[in-house]
């Protein structure tokens, strides 16, 4: 699938990361700070989980027969100086493909 766009079923992964105004944070030295971001979507048809061999990157799972035209995702973590920090990711589903079949109707 094309970054930018998801499919019913299919799957995605997306990476987290804390700016600091644009620019990616990273803590001072002696800094006991640790991002730990969390990850929910608008349909409650997306799986989420968090991925154990990259941090802060969610893989995502849409199921098949998923009808929605896209998902939000809502990023959060609280920041260095205890603010909330937040964001969100808008994904629309690909166009399905055509589908063709034929109905058979018994007439007499």
């Amino acid at each position: 699938m094309a970054l930018g766009l998801l499919s019913s079923p299919g799957t995605a992964a997306l990476l987290l990361a804390l700016l600091d105004n644009g620019v990616p944070y990273v803590a001072p030295e002696n800094s006991d700070y640790k991002f730990v971001p969390s990850l929910v979507a608008s349909d409650p048809d997306v799986a989420i989980t968090a991925d154990p061999d990259t941090p802060n990157q969610f893989d995502v799972t849409i199921p098949a027969g998923d009808i929605s035209l896209g998902v939000i995702f809502t990023a959060q973590a609280t920041a260095p100086d205890g603010s909330i920090a937040t964001g969100t990711l808008t994904i629309p589903f690909a166009p399905q493909p055509q589908q063709f079949t034929i109905k058979i109707t018994q007439t007499a």
